[in-house]
């Protein structure tokens, strides 16, 4: 038996593992089987041998030019036998000798452009955020929730890759303008090893406690006193929110002054302009449902 070379333990919570049978395929929902079957085939590749494989890679020069070729023969599949998805395929190349002479077919030259990275997808995310020490198992599930119920970013494809809103990139850029440390990863990262040194008796609580409220009363007055630098990035693709207030028709009555309160749909608020009262909407959901609840309870 093999034991496994990556990953550390964390101390939140075992790894999970198969401890039975659960039962037949045909006992089971599709969908159950295959995370079963996920879950029992990972766990059994953990612990099965290595995977063999023998590379090779050939070097060619002509016409001054420099050329490679490389190929793959496996000897052994190992754990990947149980882990199909991620098999290693046989790419043979011929067996070529030192000092070989080889005739030139033919001669292809394509023009190309580089292209952006893909939008990362949902498992990405969290490697990285293991990568900073940022959240914990149990957390980062949640980090990813919240900034899709806030419409920072929306899940797409069958991938579940995060992609962005025009909201999210608004709020990135203003942070990056005001305070840069707002949108980096060391940031929070510092204070998540700030908290396991004190979990580990190697820091004072109160003393990481009163760092970390200065430090964000600090970032919070230069936030307030720099706010204007936003109106640059939400105004071209907001515009600004009397401008809203004006176009936005009137949705459901105030529960104080029984006039029509006008729904800024863009901004995700329903204000009263007589009251001068302004509540906020969740960015996602049913809206008339959530309004009528909302005169009822004023």
């Amino acid at each position: 038996m093999k034991f496994p070379k990556a990953g550390k333990d964390a101390g939140d919570h075992p790894p999970i593992t198969p401890t039975t049978k659960a039962g037949s395929k045909s006992s089971m929902k599709h969908d159950e089987w295959r995370l079963y079957e996920y879950v029992c085939r990972h766990f059994l590749a953990t612990i099965s041998p290595d995977a063999k494989f023998d590379k090779k890679s050939v070097k060619f020069a002509g016409a001054k030019q420099e050329f490679s070729l490389h190929g793959a023969s496996v000897i052994d599949p190992g754990f990947t036998d149980i882990m199909p998805w991620i098999k290693v395929s046989d790419t043979p190349i011929p067996d070529f000798k030192i000092g070989q002479v080889c005739l030139i077919s033919f001669v292809d030259v394509k023009t190309a452009q580089t292209q952006p990275p893909d939008h990362l997808t949902e498992s990405e995310l969290i490697s990285l955020m293991e990568k900073h020490g940022i959240g914990t198992d149990a957390s980062m599930a949640t980090h990813i929730n919240n900034i899709c119920e806030r419409n920072y970013v929306t899940v797409t494809g069958q991938g579940r890759r995060l992609e962005p809103t025009e909201l999210g990139i608004s709020l990135v850029h203003g942070y990056q303008k005001i305070d840069p440390e707002l949108v980096a990863p060391t940031l929070r990262s510092n204070i998540e090893k700030s908290v396991d040194l004190i979990a580990k008796g190697k820091a004072n609580y109160d003393e990481v406690l009163n760092s970390v409220i200065t430090l964000f009363i600090q970032k919070y007055i230069n936030f307030t006193q720099n706010i204007s630098k936003m109106d640059a990035f939400f105004g071209g693709s907001f515009g600004t929110y009397e401008d809203a207030v004006i176009e936005a028709k009137g949705f459901s009555k105030c529960g104080k002054c029984n006039r029509l309160m006008k729904l800024v749909d863009k901004f995700h608020k329903l204000t009263c302009e007589h009251c001068k009262m302004t509540y906020d909407l969740p960015q996602v959901g049913k809206t008339l449902f959530l309004v009528n609840i909302l005169e009822w309870k004023l």
